[in-house]
Order: C-alpha cells, then sequence, then structure tokens
C-alpha cells in the first residue's frame, strides 16, 4: 500500500494532470485527468533577466556539471550567462506565437540557445553530446518511473488515459503538430505526427540536429515500460517522414 501510494505522488507530480486531491492508485476511484503544460512540467516558461542561469532544472545542472568539468567553474557559467541573452532573443522574434504553440517553443528555445552558446566554445560534436547526456540522464528516471507505476493494477489503462489527453491538449493542431490518428482508446494509441513545433523551430534557431535529441528523450522516458508496449519506427528528428507513436496497454 505505501508503495502504492508514493508512487501515486510521484507520477502524480510529474504529470500534473491528476488532481492532488483525489484518491491515490490504490483501487480507489482516480481523479479527472487536467490539462497540462508541457513547459512548466519540464522547467520552462521563464520570466525575468535570467530564464536559464537562474533555472534550477535537473537537466540544465547536468549540462552546466558537464561544462563545468569541462571547461571550468568560470566558462560554464559565462555560458549559462550567455544562453540567457540568446534565449530572450529568441523569444522576443518570435513573441506573436499562440499560447499553445509557446509551451513547446519555451523549451525548444532553452534547449537551442544553450547549445548555441555551448558551440562557442567547443566543437559542435561535443556540444550535441552534452545536450544529449543531459537529456537522457535526466528522461531515463522518468522512464524507470513510468515502469514502475504502470505495472500496478489497473495503471497500464491509467497511462492511456492520460497519455491520450496529453496528446488531444498539448500536441494538437493548435500546439503546431500535424497528426493522423489511426487509434485512441484506453487500450492501444497509433498516430503519425507529421509536423511538429521541435523540428519547426530547431531548424529555425539555426541548430535542427537538437529535434533528434527530443525524439530520443520519448524512447527514454517510454521504451522501458514492461505492461505498455511503445514503438516508434520513424521519428521526424531523425529525417522520417513522420513520428509514428504506437502504444498498446498489455
Amino acid at each position: 500500500m505505501k508503495t502504492r501510494n508514493a508512487l501515486s505522488k510521484r507520477w502524480t507530480q510529474y504529470t500534473g494532470m491528476i488532481e492532488p486531491d483525489k484518491p491515490g492508485l490504490s483501487g480507489q476511484r482516480m481523479g479527472k485527468v487536467q490539462d497540462m503544460n508541457i513547459s512548466k512540467v519540464f522547467g520552462g516558461n521563464r520570466e525575468g533577466a535570467r530564464p536559464i542561469s537562474s533555472n534550477r532544472h535537473k537537466k540544465l545542472r547536468y549540462i552546466h556539471q558537464d561544462l563545468e568539468t569541462r571547461l571550468g567553474q568560470g566558462t560554464a557559467d559565462q555560458i549559462m550567462k550567455a544562453s540567457d541573452t540568446e534565449y530572450l532573443e529568441l523569444q522576443k522574434q518570435y513573441s506573436d506565437l499562440p499560447p499553445a504553440v509557446k509551451q513547446h517553443t519555451d523549451l525548444i528555445f532553452m534547449n537551442a540557445a544553450l547549445y548555441l552558446c555551448i558551440c562557442d566554445h567547443i566543437p559542435k560534436e561535443d556540444a550535441y553530446r552534452i545536450m544529449e547526456d543531459a537529456t537522457v540522464k535526466y528522461a531515463l528516471p522518468i522512464g524507470k518511473l513510468l515502469d514502475q507505476a504502470t505495472r500496478l493494477p489497473g495503471m497500464p489503462r491509467l497511462f492511456m488515459r492520460v497519455f491520450r489527453k496529453m496528446l488531444l491538449t498539448s500536441f494538437n493542431e493548435e500546439a503546431g503538430f500535424a497528426l493522423t490518428c489511426h487509434e485512441m482508446t484506453s487500450e492501444a494509441i497509433s498516430i503519425d505526427i507529421t509536423a511538429c513545433p521541435y523540428q519547426k523551430y530547431f531548424t529555425a534557431a539555426g541548430c535542427p540536429e537538437l529535434c533528434r535529441i527530443a525524439c530520443l528523450s520519448d524512447d527514454a522516458c517510454y521504451g522501458h515500460m514492461k505492461h505498455v508496449a511503445f514503438k516508434r519506427s520513424q521519428t521526424l528528428g531523425r529525417g522520417d517522414e513522420c513520428c509514428d507513436f504506437r502504444l498498446r496497454a498489455k
């Protein structure tokens, strides 16, 4: 019981989509699935003069630690501060985007700004590796949590319910996505995403290669569940025609 309630609390905090005052995952009725802002969940949507250098999000801390090891604390701090300016310039350039798109571009521009500033100090291949390693290091614990949570009775279908809601509210046409839905039930989800803001705005920012890392984070988050099968043979970030998401509760 304690394990179930602990997983319930941690997963609720992660998704931000289950009302916190409702019962947990130990057999009681679950709360209403809520809307979710992607950028807030993953540390974006920052305001003020230091949106990156003052952000304590884990992924950014991993990047800073890597930079500090490679280049020293002074240069690492310099890169983080320079990325503040780069990020705010990108936000200003695309200030007229609708809120549904901005919840994604908050994250896109944060990653792009930091990556481009790192490239000013080290080869692009090394900068890419830093961003990739930090993304995987951040996403894998989420994947392990989802694996643990979906092992509980009833949880695979609850996960599908949450995932379906996330798609409908945050990964729709208003958010800049073009997708074809083949199946979307509590048992299975099958969609093809043929256009997305990650590919569009990473390219616009001058670093289309970062879209590949965005796709990689999906693999790390969803590819380790034993009771929900996740398959994807193509991604836009790898140069394919679509991202074909296939999930099925076992």
